[in-house]
């Protein structure tokens, strides 16, 4: 994300948007064409069965949901980037953290899935890492925010 901080200063919120989910939807066909059939799923750890698995065509049901994820994603992403083009990366990351929080919500309401201790050992090392490169910016002097947005 912190590309989009250097490039907000030539290209609009809604470019870089535009961009992501381009190559978003590149990879995922790229990624798709070469193992969607499931031709690499001959691991025995579960994990690995889960990510390389055949892919699948959602059931009618699930449309819906997918659709409001979609959308929620853009406006997330949109504020994300509008929030990186105003602010130094390091203070914005540390609100991102909060994915961490609410992926493991998630996990547990959709998948009802308890994370295992080492996942909040090393969600403490990622988030502790943030807090520590914000006040070392801020004990540096480093400019937080800027005075008037970018765009």
């Amino acid at each position: 994300m912190t590309i989009t901080k250097y490039t907000s200063q030539k290209d609009s919120i809604y470019t870089q948007m535009t961009w992501l989910y381009i190559f978003a939807l590149l990879a995922s066909l790229l990624i798709f064409a070469v193992s969607g059939d499931g031709k690499f799923n001959t691991f025995t750890d579960p994990t690995m069965q889960f990510i390389v698995r055949e892919w699948f065509t959602n059931p009618a049901y699930a449309w819906p949901y997918v659709l409001i994820m979609g959308i929620v994603a853009s406006i997330s992403f949109f504020c994300v980037f509008t929030a990186y083009s105003i602010a130094s990366p390091s203070v914005v990351s540390l609100f991102e953290y909060s994915y961490i929080v609410w992926a493991v919500l998630a996990g547990y309401i959709l998948f009802e899935t308890i994370p295992v201790p080492r996942t909040f050992f090393g969600a403490s090392i990622i988030i502790g890492a943030g807090v520590y490169i914000y006040f070392r910016e801020k004990v540096r002097g480093q400019m937080i925010a800027t005075d008037t947005p970018n765009r």
